[in-house]
């Protein structure tokens, strides 16, 4: 009975009409609480499931949302992930995942294992790599809507839901220059993705807006985002004559690496060089010089992500939306808020 029992064998085993026990398991209103509570308690003793299938078909949605991001290992996107699923699942959808590497032909096998299983709509952190978009005009053929979680490819129908990069790289950039630094590298990761580009661009408009020039000798590409990356940065900024006095990391696994090769080397954290990443990730207190970084707002940009993936599919929407959640300074002391006169030299007039 538990595998074969349906609303209509339950009602005709419980002596009540189907559209009563139809309604009383979809929680609908006018069921006495009693009545709601025999057919709900009669349900789960005889293994009463409802039918996905057939509720899909009736609704032309399956009330999925498939996810494609790679395998990156930091606890900025696991609490970003969370948070999407948590909310998703108030919705009443469900997140089928798969993870990728950056290599365009598995993510493309991703996606159509998606599209193959149905999902309303996708979710995606897209490659920097990639330059083919005819994946994305199929799903916009098919009407699946499609959301860049984080980074975005510019000429894709496709919505977006970040952070403020271009603000968020200003702003760790101006909080040096107002301890005085004059000198300040950055640590790029990847160029030609549009976090890595516009995180750089927020850091020059903050050189520009305190009238000091941009270096591009400053500027030291990490080759990814991962701490082993931060650590090649970190030997080719000790390699810079004269050294910078503080560096803006990308982002905070950077920063970590970046820290660890200069504890190796005997540099000082703050004192022979300031450090700022970006992200807010909690492993950042444990750091000897706990670190200072611009905070995302992780929970709220996983619970966005979807909501608005989920208006999409409801509302059928077919103007992309592009949502960038502002950031803020989280300081500590990695900064170094004291610094010898050596180090600095005063603002220019202006």
């Amino acid at each position: 009975m538990a595998d074969s029992i349906t609303q209509r064998r339950l009602a005709e085993l419980l002596g009540l009409s189907f559209p009563t026990v139809n309604r009383a398991l979809n929680g609908c209103p006018g069921i006495h609480k009693r009545t709601r509570a025999r057919v709900l308690e009669a349900a789960e003793r005889m293994g009463y499931h409802k039918n996905i299938v057939a509720r899909s078909l009736a609704l032309g949605r399956t009330h999925s949302i498939g996810v494609v991001i790679g395998a990156i290992p930091h606890s900025f996107w696991t609490t970003v992930m969370q948070n999407f699923d948590w909310r998703a699942q108030q919705r009443k959808y469900y997140v089928v995942s798969s993870h990728s590497t950056e290599s365009n032909e598995q993510v493309d096998a991703s996606i159509r294992f998606l599209v193959d299983r149905q999902v309303d709509g996708l979710v995606m952190h897209p490659s920097h790599l990639r330059r083919d978009f005819g994946i994305f005009r199929e799903l916009e053929q098919k009407g699946i809507p499609v959301l860049f979680l984080g980074s975005f490819l510019q000429g894709v129908h496709a919505s977006f839901v970040g952070l403020d990069d271009i603000g968020g790289g200003r702003m760790a950039c101006r909080h040096l220059i107002e301890l005085g630094h004059r000198r300040i590298a950055f640590v790029a990761g990847l160029f030609g993705d549009s976090t890595a580009d516009r995180r750089l661009a927020g850091y020059r408009e903050a050189l520009r807006e305190a009238d000091l020039p941009y270096d591009e000798t400053l500027v030291v590409p990490a080759g990814g985002y991962c701490l082993e990356h931060g650590q090649q940065a970190a030997l080719k900024l000790l390699e810079l004559s004269p050294r910078p006095s503080a560096v803006v990391a990308m982002n905070d696994p950077l920063a970590f690496g970046v820290a660890q090769i200069f504890w190796t080397k005997g540099v000082r954290i703050p004192q022979d060089m300031a450090l700022v990443g970006n992200a807010g990730m909690p492993e950042g207190v444990l750091l000897p010089s706990p670190l200072t970084t611009v905070l995302a707002p992780m929970e709220k940009m996983g619970q966005r992500a979807a909501d608005v993936i989920i208006e999409m599919i409801e509302n059928k929407r077919s103007e992309p939306v592009f949502e960038e959640l502002p950031n803020e300074m989280l300081v500590r002391k990695s900064c170094g808020a004291k610094l010898e006169s050596n180090q600095i030299s005063p603002l220019p007039n202006g």
